[in-house]
């Protein structure tokens, strides 16, 4: 059985974005929606999870770096990210389910 996490809810553009865009809300927005995905497959894809760009308060949005076409996934090279706590935690949860996966997934 494999351990950690499955899957996520991955961000994709609702509509054109364009660089200097800000995501005022990763959930219920005007710039995104989300669409579940496997980890595997979202991180072999470079797509963020929609949560993270949620902002925890009204100065610290999320800002588009490249123009993103409607429909098409947010990846990590193309949102300049505000230091946040909760980018903080998610890092420091991707480490530890990293040091707590096998090596290979053929171990059972």
């Amino acid at each position: 059985m494999k351990k950690g996490r499955v899957t996520d809810c991955y961000a994709y553009a609702k509509r054109k974005l364009k660089p200097s865009d800000r995501v005022h809300h990763g959930i219920g927005s005007d710039e995104v929606y989300g669409m579940v995905d496997t980890v595997a497959s979202a991180n072999r894809d470079c797509c963020v999870p929609q949560a993270l760009l949620e902002s925890e308060d009204d100065r610290d949005h999320p800002i588009i770096k490249q123009a993103i076409e409607i429909e098409m996934p947010i990846t990590w090279d193309a949102v300049e990210f505000p230091r946040t706590r909760l980018l903080e935690l998610w890092g420091q949860q991707e480490a530890l389910l990293a040091s707590a996966m096998p090596v290979a997934d053929s171990q059972a």
